[in-house]
């Protein structure tokens, strides 16, 4: 049973699985009643039923099916003359389950003999009848893929009939639609508000510009526009200076600065905070630039040969002596401000 339920399913595999397995049942049940035997024809009620289908093969005019009784090689060739099977004929349909026929000589010689059958019928297909697709009722739409400014929404219907053979293909089995088309909301937008109007009369006023307008039922623009008293001048106020910081040089003169704090900032209406940095000179003293004594020269001898050498400068000393010239007396190294020679070589 549950073969045959899995045949019945629609679809082009189980047709002819189904029609072959008809054609082996009707085998088994197309048997001759004995009183067609005897009278060589068959009631014209007598049909066969396949699979829960009827189909009158036989005619009242027809003679029987098949042979039953004694086989061929137990004929009594002295109670019955049988000759040979003449060709088949055509499939009574074109296409599905039909039948074929054949037939040949057959006469009793005595009365009362059980001779066998005359006309021999067969089941026979040429080919597959075409079945056309047929395809149940539209299922319910699917969700739309937007919920605004234009979607898809889907719908699905089942296969009850397959086609078999050339039988119509089936239609499409799914089906869209535009769906949720109206625009979608554009909410309002603004910018920064501008900077305050100078005050006229007490007042002042200021907006924003709309960067986006409002469409298709999206938010309103909120205030634009403020419009309101001046309020009460606040002047700046400052703390006081800070400490120094260090110099930028520690001689020949450098900048160091301070710093003070604002503790009250001013509005727009009020004064503006004064300088909040101070700088000043530094370390204007002059560097002192520290020579270093020359190497020794000679063996002690003068090299004008006065016979009286000269020492060169000691560790330590500030300036270099010079020997000859300016009047019998060293030179010393003057430095910016100094008033005078560091040293000298006397």
């Amino acid at each position: 049973i549950r073969v045959w339920a899995d045949m019945e399913r629609p679809g082009r595999q189980g047709v002819p699985v189904r029609l072959l397995l008809m054609m082996v049942l009707a085998g088994l049940c197309m048997v001759h009643r004995s009183e067609a035997i005897d009278a060589g024809r068959m009631p014209a009620e007598e049909s066969v039923s396949i699979g829960g289908v009827a189909k009158d093969f036989l005619r009242k005019d027809e003679p029987a099916l098949v042979e039953v009784g004694r086989s061929e090689g137990e004929v009594d060739p002295t109670e019955c003359e049988v000759g040979e099977w003449g060709p088949w004929s055509e499939c009574s349909t074109p296409c599905g389950a039909g039948s074929q026929r054949r037939q040949r000589h057959v006469a009793a010689l005595k009365a009362g003999a059980s001779c066998p059958q005359a006309v021999e019928r067969r089941f026979c297909m040429i080919r597959e009848c075409d079945v056309d697709c047929e395809v149940g009722e539209w299922g319910d739409w699917g969700e739309c893929s937007a919920t605004c400014g234009g979607g898809v929404k889907s719908r699905r219907r089942e296969v009850e009939v397959a086609p078999v053979a050339n039988g119509k293909e089936c239609p499409p089995l799914t089906e869209e639609a535009p769906c949720n088309t109206e625009e979608c909301p554009q909410h309002c937008q603004v910018g920064e508000w501008q900077p305050w109007s100078p005050c006229m009369g007490g007042y002042r006023w200021r907006e924003r510009p709309i960067t986006v307008m409002p469409q298709h039922h999206g938010d309103a623009c909120p205030v634009t526009f403020e419009f309101g008293p001046c309020p009460a001048e606040v002047d700046c106020e400052v703390g006081e200076w800070g400490p120094w910081g260090e110099c930028s040089a520690s001689c020949g003169g450098g900048q160091r600065s301070r710093h003070r704090p604002i503790v009250t900032e001013p509005n727009e209406l009020g004064e503006a905070c004064p300088g909040l940095e101070e700088t000043e000179a530094c370390n204007e003293e002059p560097c002192v630039i520290v020579i270093p004594p020359k190497p020794p020269t000679g063996t002690g001898e003068s090299d004008t040969g006065s016979g009286e050498g000269e020492q060169p400068p000691g560790p330590g000393s500030v300036g270099t002596t010079t020997s000859g010239g300016g009047g019998g007396g060293g030179g010393g190294v003057d430095f910016p401000g100094s008033g005078g020679e560091l040293g000298s070589g006397e």
